[in-house]
């Protein structure tokens, strides 16, 4: 994930856009991203905290990660408290 888009998410999670941000399962979180509408995004970790995935539902152009995954990631790495591995080429 591009440094540009790493700072527009904690841009937006200290702005309070995400809403919501859970541990639905054992390795699976997800995220409720509040810009202009309300996205949902989801993370899947491997049993070892590497980032697997990230889906967000959006129809942003940004290849392969959007804003809102960007937010979701910062709060995955603020809030979780053994820090998730990058994975997927997140640096």
């Amino acid at each position: 994930m591009q440094n540009k888009l790493i700072a527009q998410g904690f841009e937006y999670y200290w702005n309070g856009a995400v809403n919501h941000f859970t541990k639905t399962e054992a390795t699976i979180y997800q995220a409720m991203i509040t810009i202009e509408e309300n996205y949902t995004v989801t993370l899947k970790l491997d049993d070892g905290g590497v980032i697997l995935w990230i889906h967000c539902k959006c129809s942003c152009s940004h290849s392969p990660y959007c804003k809102h995954i960007a937010a979701a990631y910062v709060a995955l790495q603020l809030q979780n408290s053994s820090t998730p591995k990058a994975g997927l080429g997140i640096d």
